[in-house]
């Protein structure tokens, strides 16, 4: 029967099946992969965080373990903790001849020595147990270093917790009227108390569906209002102190996952006071 793999859709909380000790020593190499067995609740403390692991993969695989284990077995350390490839290399370590599978055990031994989180010491345990158990069978003596790391090997690292996602609420329009001289006008955003941080906006115009300036960009303190002027070009200025228009402007939040507000301000010009 094939080794049972458990595994969620998010990275940082794979579960790998964890072979039990008895059978394999009993049985050999071979039982080191048949006789894998779910993992008992207690083999991942609930008190252990698990975070993001891709800085730590990325240094493992540059390291002396991950040359070894994707020179021999072409299997990356990121895919053991993915669980895509844990049985598959199960089963590859009991044709890696010995002084490899020695020196693959050796640089096992290390970062698990060093300390790893859950779930990639609980998957590091498994792949040293079982070569442990593949050497032993072809009359290799076991270091006491390694035998005394499966007897009682060290607790997972605890993580620092991952910071809580910062909410970022949509800036609010306030007002919207057109500047005394008519050529341009004038916005109030505010951004709500309620924000984990300040505001970051930007303000465009279009008039006529046509862009009619710069954008502009504010910082906005939470729980405070801001004035802005939009920076518009000498002819949209001109075409709305002569004729008038319906000037659009556009608010954009950055970081907010809600989407723009839109405030339409009309101008009467000086053409149309007559």
């Amino acid at each position: 029967m094939s080794p049972r793999r458990h595994r969620t859709h998010r990275r940082g909380l794979l579960a790998v099946s964890v072979l039990s000790a008895g059978a394999v020593a009993a049985a050999g190499p071979a039982a080191a992969v048949a006789s894998a067995a779910a993992p008992s609740p207690a083999a991942v403390p609930a008190s252990i965080v698990l975070v993001d692991l891709d800085p730590l993969i990325a240094t493992l695989q540059s390291g002396p373990l991950g040359q070894l284990l994707t020179g021999l077995t072409g299997i990356q350390v990121g895919d053991l903790v993915d669980g895509t490839a844990v049985h598959r290399l199960l089963v590859a370590v009991t044709t890696i001849a010995t002084p490899q599978l020695t020196q693959l055990s050796d640089a096992l031994g290390q970062v698990l020595k060093d300390g790893l989180p859950a779930p990639l010491g609980v998957t590091v345990q498994t792949v040293l147990r079982t070569i442990t158990n593949v050497l032993v069978d072809r009359g290799v003596q076991i270091p006491t270093q390694t035998q005394n790391l499966l007897a009682d090997p060290p607790k997972p690292l605890a993580t620092a917790p991952a910071p809580d996602p910062v909410t970022v609420m949509r800036a609010r329009i306030a007002d919207a009227t057109p500047a005394r001289d008519g050529r341009s006008a004038r916005l109030s955003v505010s951004c709500p108390v309620v924000s984990d941080t300040a505001c970051r906006v930007t303000v465009t115009t279009t008039l006529g569906g046509r862009r009619a300036g710069a954008p502009v960009r504010a910082t906005i303190a939470r729980g405070r209002t801001t004035a802005i002027t939009p920076r518009l070009t000498s002819a949209v200025s001109r075409r709305l102190a002569s004729r008038g228009g319906t000037l659009r402007m556009t608010v954009r939040t950055t970081g907010s996952p809600r989407g723009p507000l839109s405030v339409a301000v009309p101008f009467r010009g000086s053409a149309a006071s007559r």
